[in-house]
């Protein structure tokens, strides 16, 4: 590991921006996920005549607008943050090529690893796993109250 220039490990710097670029896709998924969530909570409430369906497709209409809205709070300065990572991903990159034929030591080998995989496998996981609960829970609540709807249509 001691041995490596820069040059080998350039790799390693191509795909840690393709990551920096998916944990953006991750975030416009997840955030088109929810809005599908929101749609499926109001169309329980035009669809159903039922007043109990209505009034808990309302309130899981009304948390849905609440998880969404601090979702894109968050989201906006995720990628914000990303943007800046990504910044300097490419700015690395470009030191390194420079730099190719020099050997990167422990020091640089685990600064390579750490920025370019490890930092953006933690923020797709960690935005991942904040958004799983919240979405998780209010699904599994419109799907309840949709097959409630439906058994008593």
């Amino acid at each position: 590991m001691a041995g490596l220039t820069f040059a080998e490990l350039e790799n390693v710097q191509a795909v840690g921006i393709d990551l920096f670029l998916a944990t953006a896709v991750v975030q416009v998924v997840v955030s088109a996920a929810i809005s599908a969530l929101r749609l499926r909570t109001s169309m329980i409430a035009s669809r159903h005549g039922d007043p109990a369906a209505i009034a808990t497709a309302s309130a899981l209409h009304a948390e849905t607008i609440k998880f969404e809205r601090e979702f894109n709070r968050v989201n906006r300065r995720l990628i914000g943050f990303i943007g800046l990572l990504l910044v300097f991903a490419v700015g690395g990159l470009a030191l390194t090529t420079i730099w190719q034929h020099r050997v990167a030591g422990v020091a640089g080998t685990l600064a390579v690893i750490g920025f370019y995989l490890v930092l953006p496998i933690a923020i797709i996981t960690a935005a991942m796993a904040r958004a799983w609960g919240p979405f998780h829970r209010i699904d599994t609540a419109v799907r309840a109250v949709e097959r409630t709807a439906n058994d008593d249509s």
